[in-house]
């Protein structure tokens, strides 16, 4: 290929590059900036020629409504990439699209809308062997308690939320607390997005009350961003946070749990332990004795009720009170 033939082609190649896809648009003067920097000296002119000749091929937005003109790729143009998707990536965009996309700021899912196409169409392409194609028909996930539908969220707050906890911005929400009428304002720092089961959670800390706290996103009637920093806490780490047992509905921190289960409850435990810690007891009459540190919270109330009478708590007394306390309740329900 002639030199001049590469030049051009590397040039094209870059202008290309240099499109974000919309809404975010970029102007030939910014593109003729960008080309600079990898060593191409040309005109704005020069450059809008090309994006003309370009869009007859390639699938580009141009807002002319008003000088300078915005240039981008088109909302629905597949991912352009070189090389292309393999078989995995494609298996692995699709994947991703199936079961994070609630994790994923806006923007962000916006930007990958042409990846996600590009692996579907990359799976469904005759060229690729029919077991790796059908692969996404082959494999199911199941939640580990009763289905529910997702709730439903306001996308604009989501995306308010996701950009402030990306910029590290103060957001003011108005927010439903469950079983109120009342809608409250809050200033928040958002330090964290936590989804639990088909709910997604922001963790935030107040800071005119100066705690940490969670607010459910279906439950956020409205948020504005107030267009200030916040300095991330040092004293903050999601991982810490979520240990304590947060999540569960608070807690009186962790203990020393002790369990009976009957044997075909206790091998379930055993196989997928409950802490790192835990340890099994063989006992008479083909029980298992459990014991594991574990926070003390309504979650880990709720699992264990969901047992039913193939568990007994031993220790520590507090958690088999509370238990207790729960079954006689629910035993009276049935006798009324």
């Amino acid at each position: 290929m002639p030199a001049d033939s590469r030049d051009t082609l590397k040039r094209l190649w870059e202008i290309l590059k240099a499109l974000p896809r919309y809404p975010v648009m970029v102007t030939a003067s910014e593109i003729e900036s960008r080309l600079k920097t990898c060593g191409f000296d040309m005109g704005k002119r020069t450059i809008e020629r090309n994006l003309e000749n370009l869009s007859s091929t390639f699938p580009l937005y141009c807002d002319n409504r008003s000088k300078p003109y915005g240039w981008a790729w088109a909302k629905d143009a597949p991912a352009f990439s070189l090389p292309g998707l393999t078989e995995s990536e494609a298996l692995s965009m699709c994947l991703l699209e199936r079961h994070l996309s609630d994790l994923l700021p806006v923007s962000t899912l916006t930007f990958l809308q042409g990846h996600f196409r590009e692996g579907r169409r990359k799976l469904e392409n005759s060229a690729v062997p029919v077991g790796r194609r059908n692969w996404l028909d082959k494999v199911r996930t199941l939640p580990p308690t009763q289905p529910r539908l997702p709730p439903v969220i306001n996308p604009d707050v989501q995306e308010a939320i996701y950009k402030a906890l990306l910029g590290e911005e103060e957001v003011s929400i108005r927010y439903r607390h469950r079983g109120s009428t009342d809608v409250p304002g809050y200033l928040i720092w958002p330090l964290a997005i936590v989804q639990r089961g088909q709910v997604v959670h922001v963790v935030a800390r107040l800071p005119r009350e100066g705690i940490v706290r969670r607010f459910a996103l279906n439950r956020i009637i409205h948020a504005e961003l107030q267009g200030s920093k916040f300095d991330y806490p040092d004293d903050f780490n999601p991982d810490q946070w979520l240990d304590e047992g947060n999540l569960g509905f608070g807690g009186t921190g962790k203990k020393m749990v002790t369990l009976d289960f009957t044997l075909e409850a206790g091998e379930a435990i055993i196989e997928r332990p409950l802490a790192k810690d835990q340890e099994v007891e063989a006992l008479p009459e083909g029980k298992i004795r459990i014991s594991a540190t574990l926070a003390i919270n309504r979650q880990l109330v709720w699992w264990l009720l969901g047992y039913g009478n193939q568990v007994k708590v031993i220790a520590p007394d507090l958690l088999k009170t509370v238990i207790a306390t729960e079954a006689e309740a629910v035993a009276r329900k049935y006798m009324e």
